[in-house]
């Protein structure tokens, strides 16, 4: 760990302070320049956006995969896991395709004889998009990871005592399952804060992320210290968000063993 995170780290920070000279002139910049607050409020809304989208859909698939036979399961997850068979820079072209002028989409509203076809890519419509098909598989394997240990027996006491299919599940399978919510939510919405070729392909010009400012300092401008500083602040934002969740969720987060912290 120290070698292969903490030094880097380390390295990281010490840079952004005294590269090209020592003092703290790249954050000085970030916070002058109100374009960066701008890109980081965008990075963490459509992470969000993303990471909410893929919660709702992600959910209901990893609830079917646990509580329905071995074969529907082995589709189920089958169909989940093929994104990851191919490579993230074939499948981002392969929206740009699909979505693109010509695409299947764009052709049926021509076939159709409708309205102006809408712009479905270079915008934040297509990033969301992107990131949700990529993240998708995150969620929903994070979650079935622990709805799959949980015992139908206590849906079916619950339902002996009275209880509802839908009381059921709110108030005994739904509770157990939090731990595989947190995990999915904080595994995806980190990922995406730094995501970086699925919103540079498929984004627009207004939907730039903090990890494409990076990328244009590092290889092009070569300003590594500044680009070092917008780490920094991207690391301490992510964990700020990590103590603002753990501290809001309590003994239910993932960061928190069970028993610690609760009465």
């Amino acid at each position: 760990m120290t070698a292969a995170l903490f030094y880097p780290l380390s390295l990281m920070v010490w840079r952004s302070f005294s590269d090209p000279e020592l003092g703290f002139q790249h954050y000085l910049r970030l916070a002058e320049q109100p374009v960066y607050l701008r890109i980081t409020l965008t990075t963490l809304e459509v992470s969000a956006i993303v990471t909410l989208a893929c919660l709702l859909i992600g959910y209901p698939v990893a609830y079917a995969a646990s509580n329905r036979g071995p074969r529907m399961r082995l589709i189920l997850l089958a169909t989940v896991m093929m994104p990851f068979w191919t490579s993230l820079l074939v499948r981002t072209y392969a929206f740009m395709v699909i979505l693109g002028q010509g695409g299947p989409f764009t052709s049926l509203f021509d076939i159709l004889a409708w309205q102006e076809p809408p712009r479905l890519i270079y915008n934040r419509f297509g990033a969301i998009l992107g990131m949700i098909y990529v993240m998708l598989p995150f969620m929903v394997m994070t979650i079935f990871a622990v709805t799959s240990e949980i015992d139908a027996n206590y849906r079916k006491a619950a339902r002996s005592l009275g209880a509802g299919p839908w009381r059921a599940f709110t108030d005994v399978y739904l509770p157990q399952s939090y731990p595989g919510i947190t995990g999915g939510v904080l595994l995806v919405f980190i990922v995406s804060i730094g995501f970086y070729v699925t919103p540079a392909l498929l984004g627009g010009r207004k939907e730039t992320f903090i990890a494409q400012v990076i990328q244009l300092n590092v290889q092009e401008i070569i300003n590594w210290g500044f680009a070092a500083g917008l780490a920094v602040v991207l690391l301490i934002v992510t964990m700020t968000l990590l103590l603002v969740y753990d501290r809001l969720l309590g003994h239910e987060s993932v960061m928190r063993p069970r028993g610690v912290g609760s009465e």
